[in-house]
């Protein structure tokens, strides 16, 4: 049940080809233009070619794979298909829920909230001892799934392979629940706080380095980009924010030094340890790979270092990389101005820098960065098609009307 995302997503694809076979205005499949499309696409080409080729080319090479494949030329591994199906349906998931238009943050909620909510009745089993159908989650057989520390010592990874896969999900869970929280008003917004608090539970218990290390750095960045805001829309405040605002800074100044401790002592720990020392030759060797093999990469399931960026460039090379994050930086970017898509933002964010700690997969078994990604892109879609009626029902004298309503669209 590991890949159950992929396996809906062949589902979704074949009925999106059926339904656009037997539907004869099929107009509103063709615009407007996904954002990013051109290049995941041709991400995909690329990564389908690079596959093939890199065997003939690179005949003999060691790869960076739990079991040193050797690359032969002319023969493609399962890894390899498999990646490159997964790919294909990741790609296929964004076109689709970016052309729905009921697409919304909403569906991520859903996802992390069930992740999490399974997660944490497997930790009532493990210590109430309630039933909980283990084997349904832990029947990857090609996963090994890791229940204790290096000196024997028992640790919580809720229904993922591993305590880190669960703490980069609890902070990506955590990131979509404040942010969605800060969108509703009134009871609405217990939900999503519930999420984000049941998440930092489950982050805890899970004693993941990942989770202090990526949440640091995500507690950075959102200080950095509201700084930045603040500082760009020169808003006038009032007396009682300003006292607010005074005390949160006081408050962050005070934490600054305990939470620092903990960060540095979490990475001085994590640095001592075996997993450390296996995690870091992996990924120089990702990297030795990638200068082999001229920097155009072993292809895709040929390599999987310890980060998602050592796995992406050995994988991938120059061009792959390029390509991705060309693509994603244009679908975040589209929909930057969107008020809508902050939760998915956010989520992105977040789902990135975790990758890039402590993530290998480029298409992981939850298929989040597929569907953050459809997400984003259906915001901006669903604001150009506002755009688009209001032009089309707007009289010729209404036009200036039509370019504010465009505009308070997107905000």
């Amino acid at each position: 049940m590991i890949y159950t995302f992929y396996a809906v997503a062949c589902c979704a694809v074949i009925d999106t080809v059926l339904r656009s076979m037997f539907r004869r205005d099929i107009e509103d499949l063709r615009s407007p233009e996904i954002p990013g499309t051109t290049l995941l696409i041709t991400f995909i080409i690329w990564c389908v070619g690079l596959a093939v080729l890199a065997p003939a080319l690179f005949d003999g090479l060691v790869t960076v794979t739990p079991d040193h494949h050797i690359l032969q030329a002319g023969r493609l591994t399962s890894s390899n298909i498999a990646q490159l199906t997964y790919l294909i349906l990741g790609v296929a998931v964004v076109i689709i829920l970016a052309r729905d238009p009921r697409t919304g943050p909403r569906i991520l909620g859903i996802s992390l909230s069930l992740a999490m909510a399974l997660s944490m009745w497997r930790y009532l089993a493990t210590e109430l001892h309630v039933w909980f159908p283990a084997g349904v989650f832990d029947n990857a057989p090609t996963l090994t799934y890791i229940e204790t520390a290096p000196g024997g010592a028992p640790r919580f990874r809720g229904i993922f392979s591993e305590p880190s896969a669960l703490a980069g999900s609890a902070l990506v869970a955590i990131a979509y629940g404040l942010a969605r929280a800060g969108q509703l008003r009134g009871v609405r917004r217990f939900p999503p706080l519930i999420l984000a608090g049941v998440a930092a539970f489950l982050g805890a218990v899970s004693t993941s380095t990942t989770f202090i290390i990526a949440g640091a750095v995500v507690a950075v960045i959102l200080l950095a980009l509201s700084a930045f805001e603040f500082a760009v829309a020169r808003a006038r405040v009032g007396l009682g924010t300003a006292i607010v605002g005074c005390l949160v800074v006081l408050a962050l100044t005070w934490l600054a030094a305990p939470a620092a401790r903990t960060v540095l002592s979490a990475f001085n720990g994590k640095v001592s340890t075996a997993s450390f020392s296996e995690r870091t030759d992996a990924n120089v060797a990702s990297y030795n790979v990638f200068g082999e093999t001229w920097g155009l990469g072993v292809g895709l399931g040929s390599g999987r270092a310890s980060s998602f960026i050592a796995t992406l460039v050995s994988t991938t090379g120059i061009v792959g990389t390029a390509l991705f994050v060309a693509a994603i930086a244009l679908i975040a970017y589209s929909s930057l101005s969107i008020r809508q898509a902050r939760p998915a933002l956010w989520v992105l964010i977040t789902l990135l820098v975790t990758k890039a700690v402590a993530g290998p997969d480029l298409s992981d078994p939850t298929g989040l960065l597929w569907m953050t990604l459809g997400v984003l892109a259906a915001a901006k879609i669903q604001q150009d098609r506002a755009a688009h009626k209001l032009q089309h029902a707007a009289k010729p004298g209404d036009l200036p009307q039509v370019a504010h309503s465009a505009h308070r669209v997107a905000a």
